[in-house]
């Protein structure tokens, strides 16, 4: 006889995507608290840039 096993797999999925939203949706909100703005380039001092 072969037992059925228990299906629990639905309910921890949701709750995996769960947690997944909401780390991405703490992600953008963080980078875009941490770093406003368009990013800009650092100053090079590469001197073949500077014709």
């Amino acid at each position: 006889m072969i037992k059925e096993k228990p299906k629990p797999y639905r309910p921890m999925i949701t709750f995996v995507v769960a947690i997944f939203l909401i780390a991405c949706g703490l992600a953008v909100w963080f980078s875009y608290q941490v770093h406003p703005g368009d990013p800009t380039r650092p100053a090079s001092s590469d001197s073949a840039t500077a014709h």
